[in-house]
């Protein structure tokens, strides 16, 4: 997982230097975001990562979010601790109903890939891998023109109890995020 990281944050200084940062310019014709991530599970402990975010006036008229995540638990409550280390790896698609207002609605679809690492032969039996899908409905707002910020609930549609899917990939969460403009 810390070399799924180490590409993560080598992909965004590598798109931000094709973003036009400082030079006015813009991302692929769109808009390019990345910040941070705080996911919660409900009835489980926190996870923090990195997001990045994509849109484009040519793709349903800057209506639709491209996302890339990195969701981890080692960067939140298992930081030091003996909790479960886990991560997540998804894409998302997020369709926003507001594009011009800076307070918008939108609901998603997430894919990706999650992963608990248990530690323990204890607990070798279990499930620890498991492709997400999940939707997710929350709303988005543009605090000023560089920074946004989202917030979401959503529910796993694929879950587990330990036996059939991975026991710590709870069926609803929630999550926010912090994303700073790199285009224009």
């Amino acid at each position: 997982m810390k070399n799924l990281f180490r590409l993560w944050v080598f992909m965004i200084f590598y798109l931000c230097s094709f973003s036009g940062y400082g030079q006015g310019g813009t991302f692929l014709g769109g808009t390019f975001s990345a910040g941070i991530t705080l996911h919660k599970s409900a009835g489980f402990y926190f996870e923090n990562g990195v997001s990045a975010q994509y849109s484009s006036e040519s793709i349903l008229n800057n209506k639709l979010l491209l996302g890339l995540h990195l969701v981890n638990s080692r960067l939140g409550t298992a930081f030091q601790s003996n909790a479960v280390k886990q991560g997540r790896i998804y894409l998302s698609g997020h369709y926003r109903f507001l594009s011009k207002k800076s307070l918008n609605i939108l609901t998603g679809v997430n894919t990706g890939w999650f992963h608990a690492n248990y530690e323990s032969d204890l607990f070798k039996d279990l499930t620890n891998n498991s492709m997400i899908l999940a939707a997710d409905l929350g709303l988005q707002y543009t605090v000023v023109e560089k920074l946004t910020t989202r917030t979401t609930l959503g529910y796993n549609l694929i879950s587990g109890n330990g036996e059939s899917g991975a026991g710590t990939l709870y069926p609803v969460f929630y999550q926010f995020t912090l994303l700073w403009n790199f285009s224009k």
